[in-house]
């Protein structure tokens, strides 16, 4: 299986579902879509964005009257979260869909603008307006995850049980670095400080803003 520790395996990019090299070993482990870029440039930014908009969202299930209150954080986030992972999303084979998410999610993030503007004009459609459109980004934020398994690694499992090879066999191992995309380009020492940066000011410093911006309201 491919050892990203290896000397080979810091020349190269990561497998997207790494995991599954190790889980499924057979004919050399499993085998699907490259990424050309260092893991960190691209999946803890990712990772770190998406987390933080499902996160938001599923709090106005206990809290709904916070679709409202931090609908413009929870919008913000969307559109970052739909304009960062596009230009990954289109070097993808299955960049249509992909592509679309990322697409829908920025376009209802924006809608979502629109309705709290409007808010108090009709507070009972635009409540419900939000809560639709919180639920849509949110199918954007985790049913990529979805389509990559329905679209992606099912597929590829099912056609190596009838062959007995993995559709991509014939491009071995990860991808060669670089790309031309922002995190194929940017360095993992510089990605740490952007991760850094974001996580201090998203996990830190907005959530003590909310919080003393609420003990002055009361």
């Amino acid at each position: 299986a491919f050892d990203p520790e290896s000397e080979e395996g810091k020349k190269v990019g990561l497998y997207a579902t790494i995991n599954l090299v190790e889980w499924i070993r057979s004919d050399g482990g499993y085998q699907g879509n490259k990424l050309s870029c260092p893991a960190i440039s691209f999946f803890l930014i990712h990772i770190m964005i998406g987390i933080t908009v499902l996160m938001l969202i599923a709090m106005t299930f206990i809290y709904p009257s916070w679709r409202r209150k931090y609908g413009y954080w929870t919008f913000s986030f969307g559109i970052a979260l739909g304009v960062h992972t596009m230009p990954a999303a289109l070097q993808h084979p299955l960049w249509l869909p992909f592509g679309f998410t990322c697409l829908y999610v920025i376009v209802t993030s924006l809608l979502g603008f629109r309705t709290l503007r409007l808010y108090d004009r009709n507070p009972r459609t635009c409540e419900r307006h939000l809560e639709i459109e919180h639920y849509v980004v949110a199918f954007g934020a985790w049913g990529a995850g979805f389509a990559k398994i329905l679209l992606g690694i099912l597929p590829n499992i099912s056609k190596h049980g009838k062959t007995g090879k993995w559709p991509l066999a014939k491009f071995p191992g990860p991808s060669e670095l670089f790309g031309d995309t922002l995190y194929d380009l940017m360095s993992e020492e510089f990605a740490l400080k952007v991760f850094l940066g974001l996580i201090i000011f998203i996990w830190v410093l907005v959530p003590m803003h909310c919080f003393m911006s609420t003990l002055t309201l009361s």
